[in-house]
Protein backbone atom coordinates (compact mmCIF):
# COMPACT_ATOMS: atom_id res chain seq x y z
CA UNK A 1 0.00 0.00 0.00
CA UNK A 2 1.32 3.30 -0.98
CA UNK A 3 2.29 5.96 1.57
CA UNK A 4 -0.33 8.63 2.51
CA UNK A 5 0.56 11.99 0.87
CA UNK A 6 1.26 14.29 3.14
CA UNK A 7 -0.93 17.72 4.38
CA UNK A 8 1.21 19.88 2.52
CA UNK A 9 0.66 18.20 -0.64
CA UNK A 10 -3.39 17.31 -0.14
CA UNK A 11 -3.46 21.14 0.05
CA UNK A 12 -1.49 22.16 -2.72
CA UNK A 13 -3.39 19.57 -5.31
CA UNK A 14 -7.00 21.00 -3.31
CA UNK A 15 -5.90 24.61 -4.79
CA UNK A 16 -4.83 23.13 -8.13
CA UNK A 17 -8.44 21.38 -8.67
CA UNK A 18 -9.98 24.57 -7.41
CA UNK A 19 -7.59 27.24 -9.71
CA UNK A 20 -8.95 24.65 -12.81
CA UNK A 21 -5.23 25.96 -14.50
CA UNK A 22 -3.75 22.62 -14.95
CA UNK A 23 -4.64 19.17 -16.40
CA UNK A 24 -4.50 16.12 -14.25
CA UNK A 25 -1.43 15.03 -15.25
CA UNK A 26 0.64 18.69 -14.97
CA UNK A 27 -1.25 18.74 -11.37
CA UNK A 28 0.33 15.16 -10.61
CA UNK A 29 4.33 16.15 -12.11
CA UNK A 30 3.82 19.02 -9.84
CA UNK A 31 2.40 16.89 -7.07
CA UNK A 32 4.93 14.03 -7.42
CA UNK A 33 1.94 11.61 -7.23
CA UNK A 34 0.42 9.95 -9.77
CA UNK A 35 -2.69 10.91 -11.84
CA UNK A 36 -5.29 8.51 -10.04
CA UNK A 37 -4.30 9.91 -6.91
CA UNK A 38 -5.34 13.48 -8.26
CA UNK A 39 -8.10 11.65 -9.41
CA UNK A 40 -9.24 10.09 -6.15
CA UNK A 41 -8.70 13.62 -4.00
CA UNK A 42 -10.97 15.50 -7.08
CA UNK A 43 -13.86 12.67 -6.47
CA UNK A 44 -13.29 13.58 -2.56
CA UNK A 45 -13.63 17.24 -2.93
CA UNK A 46 -17.00 16.68 -5.18
CA UNK A 47 -18.72 14.28 -2.95
CA UNK A 48 -17.71 14.76 0.74
CA UNK A 49 -16.47 18.21 0.63
CA UNK A 50 -12.60 17.74 1.68
CA UNK A 51 -9.87 15.43 -0.23
CA UNK A 52 -9.98 12.64 2.35
CA UNK A 53 -13.32 10.30 2.58
CA UNK A 54 -14.54 10.07 5.85
CA UNK A 55 -13.80 6.88 7.81
CA UNK A 56 -16.06 4.33 7.47
CA UNK A 57 -16.84 1.50 10.21
CA UNK A 58 -16.33 -1.85 9.58
CA UNK A 59 -17.50 -4.61 11.30
CA UNK A 60 -20.56 -5.64 14.12
CA UNK A 61 -22.34 -2.52 15.82
CA UNK A 62 -21.47 -2.25 19.64
CA UNK A 63 -24.52 -3.85 21.55
CA UNK A 64 -23.05 -2.43 24.92
CA UNK A 65 -23.39 1.61 25.20
CA UNK A 66 -20.73 3.94 26.40
CA UNK A 67 -23.54 3.99 29.72
CA UNK A 68 -23.15 0.65 30.45
CA UNK A 69 -19.66 0.27 29.90
CA UNK A 70 -18.72 2.97 32.83
CA UNK A 71 -20.89 0.87 34.80
CA UNK A 72 -19.36 -2.23 34.18
CA UNK A 73 -16.02 -0.55 34.86
CA UNK A 74 -17.10 0.58 37.88
CA UNK A 75 -18.85 -2.77 39.03
CA UNK A 76 -15.08 -4.28 38.11
CA UNK A 77 -13.46 -1.74 40.73
CA UNK A 78 -14.94 -2.78 43.06
CA UNK A 79 -14.75 -6.43 42.21
CA UNK A 80 -11.97 -7.23 40.06
CA UNK A 81 -11.95 -10.79 39.54
CA UNK A 82 -15.60 -11.26 38.37
CA UNK A 83 -16.04 -13.50 34.96
CA UNK A 84 -17.34 -12.38 31.80
CA UNK A 85 -20.99 -14.87 32.44
CA UNK A 86 -20.97 -12.37 35.75
CA UNK A 87 -20.38 -9.34 33.90
CA UNK A 88 -23.16 -10.40 31.99
CA UNK A 89 -25.42 -11.31 34.88
CA UNK A 90 -24.56 -7.39 36.41
CA UNK A 91 -25.84 -5.58 32.78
Amino acid sequence: MAPRLPPSKLEMIHDMILSKSLNTSQMAEAAECSERSIINIRNNLHQFGNVRAPPTRVGRQRSITPPMLEAVCDHLLEKPGLYVDEMALFL
